[in-house]
């Protein structure tokens, strides 16, 4: 799975039909934006091939402004509707050139 191969460290969580949770940990949360950039990056190009194309969202849980994980969660799904919305830009972008 695309995900778990970024992620390796961390534990992946399906959530519902093709929505996956990643809980990073360790050197994964450390490494979380240099990770997230390639895990984009491979998306693109996945997409420019006719490959499986992720979308993702991160979000960090905040002590004190975040009462709960729903919190975070919520941030990082509207990250992820940002992040589709790009990669539906793109697509469009490719279709365009290929035309």
């Amino acid at each position: 799975m695309l995900i778990s191969e970024f992620f390796e460290n961390s534990p992946v969580y399906r959530i519902g039909g093709d929505e996956f949770a990643v809980i990073l940990e360790g050197e994964d949360f450390k490494n979380r934006a240099e990770l997230l950039a390639a895990f984009d990056h491979q998306s693109e190009d996945n997409q420019r091939s006719g490959k499986v194309v992720v979308a993702s969202g991160m979000a960090v849980f905040q002590k004190g402004s975040d009462r709960k994980f729903r919190d975070a969660f919520e941030r990082a799904d509207r990250q992820m509707y940002l992040r589709k919305s790009e990669l539906k830009e793109l697509n469009g972008k490719n279709i365009a050139v290929n035309a």
